[in-house]
């Protein structure tokens, strides 16, 4: 990681490529410059324009954190977040702009973030679970965006989908169809929604449309088959080629699932870190890369991703 430039996203053109290979070996090994207790806990990952990569988590039983190191780990800027009355809290995160993330924590605090200089405004949510009625706990989790209309999309809980806008004003929920009951990830791609969902142990294709309050369900993407095991889908990321990864898991063991740009073809399938726990991608001046984030050891591992 050294030898990268700081060379920005914005500098580079999408990539058009038939294929996009994932080189078996790890590149490098990146160590988070985080300070590491014993309730530290990384759940989420992105990348920005000025070639930073975000990290966010539960810092301790009472604060998450977002993180913006450089590419060598290097810490840019660091910021815990005290979770009020709530209880370790876990933070996840997406790129929202060249500058900005957009973050969200289980104690339904939905954030945009500066990576410059650490300001942020926030959003508690809570008050939108009001009026819908379901069994079980209330709560946000996981987050994308859709960088060109400037939306937010915040995960729940309860089988819905929140949409904000950059400033943190409630556009609409969108409610999923009745499939999708677990919800582990979700990813804005190529204009519908890639949604992991533990329960049914599948990853789906839906709809995504702000002008409606229902997602329709459009395909199921194909399931790893691998030792017979049964494969969980645990974390989904898209390359500027337009190919999906997929991080699944079962009992503890981990792989990686390349698809085709629609996600209706698996092209590709890798063993990864048994505490691999979320993925985005890189751009350097050496060409785009796979980062894998581990759980506990805040540690990052980088995978070229080579076109042909």
């Amino acid at each position: 990681m050294e030898s990268l430039s700081d060379i920005t996203m914005d500098d580079l053109p999408m990539l058009c490529s038939d294929r996009v290979n994932i080189l078996d070996n790890v590149e490098s090994v990146v160590d988070v410059d985080v300070i590491k207790g014993n309730e530290f806990f990384l759940t989420g990952i992105t990348s920005t324009g000025p070639g930073y990569i975000v990290v966010s988590g539960r810092l301790s039983s009472d604060h998450s954190f977002i993180t913006v190191i450089n590419r060598q780990g290097r810490q840019i800027r660091h910021d815990k977040i005290d979770a009020g009355s709530f209880s370790y809290p876990i933070r996840y995160c997406a790129a929202l702009s060249r500058d900005k993330i957009a973050s969200v924590c289980t104690f339904n605090q939905v954030v945009v973030y500066n990576i410059h200089d650490g300001s942020f405004t926030q959003n508690n949510i809570t008050s939108l679970f009001d009026d819908i009625k379901t069994v079980g706990k209330k709560y946000a989790r996981y987050i994308t965006t859709d960088p060109i209309r400037g939306h937010i999309i915040v995960g729940t809980s309860i089988g819905s989908l929140f949409i904000f806008d950059e400033e943190l004003k409630f556009i609409r929920a969108l409610k999923l169809p009745e499939v999708i009951k677990w919800s582990r990830d979700i990813i804005y791609h190529e204009g519908v929604l890639l949604i992991c969902d533990k329960e049914s142990r599948c990853a789906y294709a839906v709809t995504m449309d702000t002008s409606k309050t229902e997602a329709e369900l459009l395909y199921k993407l194909p399931k790893p088959d691998i030792d017979g095991k049964t494969w969980y889908p645990w974390s989904i990321c898209a390359d500027r080629a337009g190919f999906v990864y997929i991080l699944w898991d079962s009992a503890g063991k981990r792989i990686i699932t390349q698809y085709s740009q629609d996600g209706q073809q698996l092209l590709t399938t890798k063993w990864a870190e048994d505490t691999a726990w979320c993925m985005t991608t890189l751009m350097t001046e050496e060409g785009e890369k796979l980062l894998v984030a581990t759980s506990w050891s805040g540690k990052i591992l980088c995978y070229g991703l080579t076109p042909e």
